[in-house]
């Protein structure tokens, strides 16, 4: 195997294909063939089974401009619930763009968040609205009974009315 090359050092090969490193021969007649493995099963007689068209080949969830419309204008709404009227606004029109969306496709992930978002936005706008109505209603009446919350500034009479 070693053979000296022309400079003095040992030279090495490859083994001949189907020879294995370390001089033992390979099998006499190719590798052994030890049968089939226990609990197999014998090959179909009219080829292999067709299991991939049991099912419906899988469709692309439909969507529509609706849809993500009313999903952007839910967040739209919810962005800006604390400025009421647009977010009225943009609750309302979201709304009415995620039934319609729900109408022409049915299902539609895009078009339920659309729903829920618009909703949660209105709800915040009115909640919003609410509180500021409160505030011009009861607060700022109470405020002006106390000259003192004021600091020291002569308030004139007519304005403690």
């Amino acid at each position: 195997m070693s053979e000296q090359a022309s400079n003095g050092q040992p030279h090495y090969s490859q083994p001949p294909v189907g020879q294995i490193p370390g001089g033992q021969p390979p099998y006499p007649y190719g590798q052994p063939n030890y049968g089939k493995p226990p609990g197999s099963q014998p090959p179909y007689p009219y080829g292999q089974p067709n299991y991939g068209q049991l099912y419906a080949p899988a469709t692309q969830p439909q969507s529509n401009g609706k849809g993500v419309a009313s999903l952007i204008l839910g967040i739209c709404s919810i962005v800006s619930s604390g400025f009421v009227i647009t977010g009225v606004i943009a609750g309302i029109i979201g709304l009415v763009l995620a039934s319609l969306s729900k109408k022409q496709i049915g299902k539609n992930g895009l078009a339920t968040g659309g729903l829920i978002t618009s909703i949660i936005g209105l709800v915040l706008s009115i909640i919003t609205l609410l509180m500021f109505i409160l505030l011009i209603v009861w607060v700022i009446p109470t405020l002006g009974d106390d000259p003192s919350l004021f600091g020291n500034y002569d308030i004139p009479p007519e304005f403690l009315d």
